[in-house]
């Protein structure tokens, strides 16, 4: 009798030789296939896709959601939504962690599905295809929690159904998985459902900002860099199409924000009064400070719908009861987010946002980015980017901003070149007069060695040549 698929892709068979892996992975995709039926099939191979192509570990209700968003399938709704069970469609490729994070089994599988002699090969444009239309489809739904006069019970009431899981990774990987696409394409099509979505999401999201914001909001810091190298070149590739703008938006200020000298948002560093030529800057950390920058600097509404998103499911967790949610989906949802209630608020933690369980964890998280200590040359990139110590501003300011740099002189260089201060050449020079006593006294002379000077010969005074050879046999000279 066979083994079971379970049993095909267990732990122990898992650690075989790289050559037997492809006939393992597909013998269990082959059974895979052969146990569901051909419209589950579709929605294994988009998990497969996501697992693969996520820009970070994804949450399993994450990872349903975005499953679950298809071209046929743009909005999701309580009968549209996937519930657990359908990730048990790869289960013997994939688990769950502790913290909810989906993730393979073994990182070969992954290796394998990438290779074209996989059975079910996973392509880069259909992967990134599929991912970004669950993301322009979960914002284009997601903008109903920013409409003028949504209040904050609003928000907890839609965010608690689950619906809107996929918001975070949304709002900050949406650009990532478009511009790979269009990248990998030859051709991008107006009428192609992917892109009809992203402009539906424009429309959409130019509508709900004319009425939230002033025009002066809106017209603030028109300045454009000279091209779009300077942000990411690919941004080229979408120019004719009206999703450029806000693509082009959301890398801006991106950029702006990594480049702020405090990384706080205040863009003030303390103390204000003068300062010492590159003395120790401690700055004032406010986390609020970064919040309301990122708010104030944002021409588009993600920075304001990802921090509303973030509040509500923060107080979610602090309420015992909420009037329109029932005490078993407020339970249900404090379950499933227990891991990842509390988000990680600095931007150069954007490429991989850290979630903890808790606002104490989350601080001494925020503590590792936090640079308290900046160069005070302007024209030094550092004091941008500032050190976590001052042991490392030190160290920078002695190697590039000392008045006398002290370059240092290998040992090597100076018993070859015979600099000043260094004691070998006399050292040679007794070793060649031995040599000479040698020579004059019918012995074979030794191979001239070039030996470091001992500690004592540093620092006691050195004996004169015409001591060495009284005691030696003096030669003429």
């Amino acid at each position: 009798m066979g083994r079971t698929v379970t049993e095909e892709a267990s732990g122990t068979t898992l650690r075989v030789s790289q050559a037997v892996r492809p006939v393992l992975y597909g013998r269990v995709y082959g059974r895979l296939k052969a146990l569901i039926d051909r419209r589950n099939h579709g929605k294994a191979l988009r998990i497969l896709k996501w697992m693969c192509f996520s820009q970070r570990p994804m949450k399993y209700y994450e990872l349903l959601n975005g499953v679950a968003s298809t071209p046929q399938n743009p909005t999701l709704c309580e009968d549209s939504k996937m519930v657990k069970q359908a990730l048990d469609l790869c289960k013997p490729l994939i688990e769950e962690l502790p913290d909810g994070n989906i993730m393979f089994v073994h990182f070969s599988v992954k290796e394998h599905l990438l290779t074209a002699e996989s059975i079910a090969p996973i392509k880069l444009a259909d992967a990134h295809h599929d991912i970004s239309f669950a993301c322009a489809a979960t914002l284009a739904s997601a903008l109903d929690l920013v409409q003028p006069g949504s209040t904050r019970h609003q928000r907890m009431v839609q965010i608690s159904t689950g619906l809107y899981d996929l918001v975070p990774y949304a709002a900050d990987y949406w650009v990532e998985h478009l511009l790979a696409y269009a990248s990998c394409v030859d051709h991008l099509d107006p009428d192609l459902p992917l892109l009809l979505q992203y402009s539906k999401f424009q429309l959409d999201h130019d509508h709900v900002l004319a009425y939230t914001s002033s025009e002066a909001d809106r017209s603030c810091g028109d300045e454009r860099p000279d091209s779009n190298m300077s942000l990411d070149k690919r941004l080229d590739i979408l120019a004719l199409f009206p999703i450029h703008r806000l693509a082009f938006e959301v890398l801006l200020l991106r950029s702006k924000a990594q480049e702020e000298p405090c990384n706080t948002g205040d863009g003030e560093r303390l103390p204000q009064h003068p300062a010492p030529k590159h003395t120790v800057l401690l700055i004032t950390f406010v986390i609020t400070d970064l919040d309301r920058y990122l708010l104030e600097h944002d021409r588009t509404l993600l920075t304001r719908l990802l921090q509303d998103f973030t509040a509500a499911v923060t107080l979610l967790f602090t309420k015992e009861n909420l009037t329109g949610i029932s005490q078993r989906e407020l339970e249900a949802f404090k379950h499933s987010h227990a891991s990842s209630a509390f988000r990680c608020r600095y931007p150069s933690c954007s490429k991989a946002p850290q979630w903890f369980p808790s606002d104490e964890i989350r601080k001494r998280h925020e503590v590792l980015h936090q640079r308290l200590f900046f160069c005070k040359e302007p024209s030094c990139s550092w004091s941008r980017i500032g050190f976590q110590n001052s042991a490392g501003l030190q160290l920078h300011v002695r190697n590039f901003h000392s008045e006398h740099t002290t370059v240092p002189i290998p040992p090597k260089v100076r018993r070859e070149q015979g600099l000043p201060g260094s004691p070998m050449p006399d050292a040679a020079m007794r070793q060649n007069r031995n040599s000479a006593v040698n020579v004059e006294a019918g012995l074979t002379p030794e191979t001239p060695i070039v030996r470091r000077p001992s500690f004592l010969e540093n620092i006691l005074p050195k004996r004169t040549n015409s001591n060495l050879l009284k005691r030696k046999g003096s030669i003429p000279v």
